[in-house]
């Protein structure tokens, strides 16, 4: 867990020093270090749908959407809430 945890701060201090931090960084950065604390499985679906509700509010931004394009964290994260594999 140390491990994890170090590993999201170096990433957060990295996207940080970048000119551009869109909200989607910032917000999985935030879900990424309430996640790894949570254990209950049922704490975790209610996790990722708040995290769910989140990313789709971001996503109506055309600023913030073109992070999207990388990446589907919405299709990711609705995924997860259903116990789907993602590929």
């Amino acid at each position: 867990m140390e491990l994890i945890e170090s590993a999201i701060s170096s990433a957060e201090r990295f996207l940080k020093t970048r000119k551009t931090f869109y909200k989607i960084e910032e917000a999985f950065m935030r879900f990424s270090k309430t996640i790894i604390t949570s254990i209950s499985a049922k704490k975790k679906k209610e996790l990722f749908a708040a995290f769910g509700k989140q990313l789709t509010a971001i996503s109506k931004n055309p600023y913030e959407k073109q992070s999207l394009n990388y990446f589907d964290f919405i299709a990711w994260v609705e995924n997860k809430i259903e116990g789907k594999s993602f590929a």
